[in-house]
């Protein structure tokens, strides 16, 4: 496809050619109006049905909105179907979901389930499939084959390191010790999980270096770094 040609058109500057009215006067200073060839016209025809046509429609001319539709497809597509991102409002924009590890559609979300298929969850293992869940978590590049993170899987969750503890006698408590659980918030600590740790631990310098802990939840925390809650999303 080109610029109109012929005799009868306007320089539009920067060698762009483009159209010019007819005009005609019996005083004088009639115009020559650019004559669009059929030639022209059939471009102009299959440049825009190509577009339409690439978006996966078929031409009808009774649908007006079938260019419209063709150039958002294309604009939505220029993102990849699994691509993730930081979002810095409550609500995921248009094409995107909120990282909540919900349980959605194989076939309504196709695309998405193509690029990530049951990596973080199979669903009901025939209809639906899950989201990654990012929701409070920090992320960590996968470390695949580098050595720093070995022996991690691809999309796996990997528990927070266990640091100082809580005691609730002062008695001998030293600064890797917070009295109290309730502490813990003021110091900037998460809880633990204990299905996620051994309930035996090793405590250097002890009478009795191999304590059990009956609930490790109530004296032990894990750390975090300073952080602001934006929403993570993928693109579906």
């Amino acid at each position: 496809m080109d610029r109109i040609t012929g005799t009868a058109v306007v320089d539009l500057g920067n060698g762009k050619r483009g159209f010019q009215d007819q005009i005609l006067s019996t005083g004088g200073g009639s115009q020559e109006g650019t004559v669009v060839t059929a030639k022209w016209l059939n471009s102009v025809q299959e440049e825009l049905l190509n577009v339409i046509v690439q978006s996966g429609q078929l031409p009808d001319d009774g649908d007006l909105t079938q260019l419209s539709k063709a150039i958002a497809e294309m604009i939505r597509n220029t993102v990849p179907p699994g691509t993730g991102s930081t979002w810095y409002t409550n609500e995921p924009p248009a094409g995107w979901l909120e990282c909540d590890g919900a349980l959605i559609s194989r076939t309504a979300y196709a695309g998405l389930f193509a690029a990530i298929g049951t990596t973080f969850g199979g669903g009901d293992g025939a209809t639906t499939f899950k989201l990654p869940d990012l929701r409070g978590e920090f992320l960590r590049g996968w470390d695949h084959g580098r050595g720093v993170d070995a022996g991690r899987a691809f999309g796996s969750f990997q528990k927070g390191t266990l640091v100082g503890g809580y005691d609730d006698n002062v008695d001998g408590a030293n600064g890797s010790i917070v009295q109290g659980k309730s502490e813990g918030a003021e110091i900037g600590a998460d809880p633990v999980y204990p299905g996620q740790y051994t309930q035996t631990v090793t405590v250097y310098g002890s009478s009795d270096p191999t304590v059990v802990f009956a609930n490790m939840n109530s004296w032990y925390a894990v750390t975090r770094p300073r952080n602001i809650a934006p929403m993570f999303i993928i693109k579906y």
